[in-house]
């Protein structure tokens, strides 16, 4: 069955029978206007990215409307079987699917007749609102013309409408809600005093958090400072002097205990290694002995066809040799450097001859 030629020509007829309070208007137009039982319906759906203008809009008697629906998403199926959900009121979808023509405008009429009724009854008395008047807090309410005082978290400030707030700073509207009502703390670094009084940002929270949670401390620097407070303002990462093994962080110690036993034991350190070495130029020294401090004849050359011959310690200075680079330099010129078991026959280019 062609189901787009149907829907197109229930449009087609449509169109030519409009109302004429109604032809040739927008959907916004139409509101309110067109006889009773009748609805108004976007030709191209709006999911489908359509306007409300005229050219997209018919007015179609009730039962038409349901079956226009059916017809459309029989073809293009998809999101439309919802608007068919809707009017004959099922939640299964695949319910709706296996219709039959006939059925569905059953459904359509029984829809229509209860359409009717509902209006019918929703006339005068029957209209729960009959009468009524919204109250002035409630118009306010809707309204809502309050001006509030808004913060940044920048020191900037705002005074308007939640509106010109909206506005002003592009923020949604649910979002401008939450903040006004101190249901949300802040958005966008914006913020209410009934929301967020301490003006505090998301880190700041999270630091009230742990400080309800922590004991205050005290700490020792190595320079004699003391700080006392809790660990999550501490100076230092408190975690990795707390939960380690480190005697310090950053100079400082969990105790007085700690911070002069450990300079005590720096200070014997330092006094076992001088009487050790000895004089810095003598045999105790331990570095007298290393490649470091070698001087040797050497006889080097390069690919560019360079030649030295003469002391490694000039030739270093010549080069501008770190103390660890000669040492290095030193081991390759006497074959002693090995990489996984492979000896290093050159240093930067230089070969011994």
């Amino acid at each position: 069955m062609n189901y787009l030629g149907k829907y197109n020509e229930i449009i087609a007829l449509a169109k030519l029978h409009e109302p004429e309070c109604v032809a040739g208007k927008s959907y916004y137009a139409r509101k309110g206007l067109g006889p009773e039982g009748y609805h108004h319906h976007h030709i191209k759906p709006r999911c489908e990215g359509t306007d409300h203008s005229a050219d997209n809009i018919v007015t179609l008697p009730i039962k038409e409307h349901a079956m226009a629906h059916w017809f459309y998403a029989k073809h293009y199926g998809g999101v439309h079987w919802s608007s068919v959900m809707a009017i004959i009121g099922c939640a299964d979808r695949e319910w709706v699917k296996g219709l039959s023509e006939s059925e569905v405008e059953s459904f359509a009429e029984i829809y229509a007749e209860a359409m009717r009724k509902r209006s019918d009854g929703m006339q005068g008395d029957g209209n729960h609102f009959y009468g009524k008047r919204h109250t002035v807090s409630a118009l306010q309410k809707m309204k809502d013309m309050t001006e509030y005082q808004f913060f940044h978290l920048d020191g900037s400030t705002f005074i308007g409408t939640r509106e010109a707030f909206e506005k002003h700073t592009g923020i949604a509207a649910r979002l401008v809600c939450g903040i006004i009502l101190g249901q949300k703390k802040r958005s966008h670094g914006w913020f209410t005093s009934n929301g967020n009084p301490k003006g505090q940002t998301q880190k700041e929270d999270m630091k009230d958090v742990w400080r309800n949670r922590q004991k205050v401390v005290t700490l020792y620097h190595k320079d004699g400072d003391v700080w006392a407070g809790y660990p999550v303002d501490a100076p230092i990462n408190y975690s990795n002097l707390a939960r380690t093994k480190n005697s310090h962080v950053g100079g400082w110690f969990e105790s007085i205990e700690d911070r002069d036993g450990y300079a005590q034991r720096r200070a014997a350190m330092a006094k076992l290694a001088a009487e050790s070495r000895g004089d810095i130029s003598g045999n105790n020294n331990p570095m007298a002995g290393s490649d470091r401090r070698k001087d040797i004849p050497i006889s080097v050359y390069n690919k560019a066809g360079e030649t030295f011959v003469g002391s490694s310690k000039d030739f270093a200075d010549a080069q501008g040799f770190s103390t660890s680079q000669y040492g290095a330099f030193i081991k390759i010129m006497r074959g002693k450097k090995k990489v996984n078991g492979a000896v290093i026959k050159s240093y930067k280019g230089w070969y011994p001859a």
